[in-house]
């Protein structure tokens, strides 16, 4: 039997419906949240020189939430240069399609720009020692190498705009008022940003 337009109509203003809903789902569902300890580990090789608030910034080059992250980290930076030192640390992952690896020089030559440094984890090692599961997940420690706050730069996945996230490193501008034993903390959106099974106490020095 023959679908008659009204009953057509129907059904593609049903999968026009749902989905829309999934999408609308996923935009909003956070990824694994980074649970680190308090203290910056002795045993991460990140640069950690001095005693200077650090912002670290996990991405993985093929997760498409990425450039959201970064626009959002650019935004900040007329706000934050020389007075919180910001590094990303990029997921280093085997060669396939990735407009990341594409352009990979010019992502790089674009963090140096902002005085960003860009830290390449081999196998992961980094972002098993701060416990870092989603790309997008920042950590903001401060110059006594505590952490002040763990989350993410976005809105949402894949979405440019004012965040928990900006705010709470906003507040630590403004002058940091939480203890060391509650860091601020916000939803992290993203993609899984590495696979490995390995945990943060797994990782030799």
């Amino acid at each position: 039997m023959l679908l008659n337009e009204k009953s057509l109509l129907l059904i593609w203003i049903l999968s026009l419906f749902v989905g829309f809903s999934w999408l609308t789902v996923y935009a909003h569902t956070p990824g694994a949240e980074a649970h680190p300890e308090m203290r910056w580990p002795i045993e991460s090789h990140l640069p950690n020189e001095n005693a200077m608030p650090t912002l670290l910034v996990f991405l993985h080059p093929k997760c498409s939430c990425s450039e959201a992250t970064l626009a959002e980290l650019e935004r900040l930076m007329p706000v934050i240069r020389n007075r919180i030192r910001v590094i990303v640390i990029l997921a280093e992952i085997p060669p396939g399609p990735s407009k990341w690896f594409e352009h990979e020089n010019e992502v790089v030559d674009r963090l140096a720009a902002e005085a960003i440094v860009v830290f390449k984890d081999r196998d992961g090692v980094e972002a098993r020692r701060f416990d870092a599961q989603t790309s997008g997940q920042t950590l903001l420690y401060d110059q006594s190498h505590f952490l002040y706050f763990r989350g993410g730069l976005t809105p949402s996945r894949g979405h440019r705009g004012d965040s928990e996230g900006r705010t709470a490193i906003l507040s630590y501008l403004a002058g940091p008022t939480q203890t060391r034993e509650r860091p601020l903390q916000s939803r992290v959106f993203g993609c899984l940003l590495r696979k490995s099974s390995l945990t943060k106490n797994q990782v030799s020095p």
